[in-house]
């Protein structure tokens, strides 16, 4: 994809929706229902085109849309943006 509609449809949108329920605590954590604590403060994002190409290459087709378990004691964050 090119940076700028990335910057302007995916990041832009990231950072003014979805980061938002994180930032008012309003972010569902996983199927039970309970909340992500509010996030106390949280930098805006951008996107680095390297970074991205570093991420496919690693995932290869290990990316899916199941939801993993977070490891006990820990909270799991999972985002799937279609």
């Amino acid at each position: 994809m090119d940076k700028y509609i990335i910057e302007d449809n995916v990041v832009r949108n990231l950072n003014r929706n979805a980061r938002y329920l994180v930032l008012s605590g309003k972010q569902n954590n996983g199927p039970n229902g309970q909340m992500l604590p509010k996030a106390k403060y949280m930098n805006n994002l951008r996107w680095a085109c390297k970074l991205e190409k570093q991420a496919i290459a690693a995932l290869g087709k290990k990316c899916g849309y199941v939801e993993p378990n977070a490891p006990n004691g820990t909270t799991g964050v999972f985002f799937k943006y279609a």
